[in-house]
């Protein structure tokens, strides 16, 4: 028999989707401001936590569809560079961003703190 649920295949796991559920606000708030997301704190709870890849990764695709207006209206830019120009850099900026959080929770995962 299959089993389905990630939390039968690999017990005391949780599943991603609860870790999005949990993380995805905060991550998309650090991401509004530029920031790596590789720890969020929930003030509500007084928690530090390291969202899994998955997260980051899904919050990130999330953002770049619906949030970037947000980030690009904090971006000031120096020079005339248009509004493509613009984008452009901010998208290889998030994807930097996404790409070090992710680097961050291995180093964190080797050493055994998440």
């Amino acid at each position: 028999m299959r089993k389905s649920c990630i939390n039968e295949i690999f017990p005391g796991q949780e599943k991603p989707i609860d870790d999005f559920a949990a993380n995805d606000v905060l991550v998309t708030s650090l991401l509004e401001h530029g920031i790596v997301p590789s720890t969020v704190y929930d003030e509500k709870t007084e928690e530090k936590r390291h969202p899994k890849p998955t997260t980051v990764l899904n919050s990130g695709f999330f953002f770049y569809l619906s949030g970037m207006k947000e980030l690009l209206s904090r971006v000031e830019v120096k020079d005339d560079s248009d509004d493509v120009k613009k984008r452009l850099t901010c998208e290889k900026r998030l994807n930097e961003w996404l790409g070090k959080a992710i680097d961050d929770w291995q180093i964190l995962k080797s050493e055994g703190k998440v």
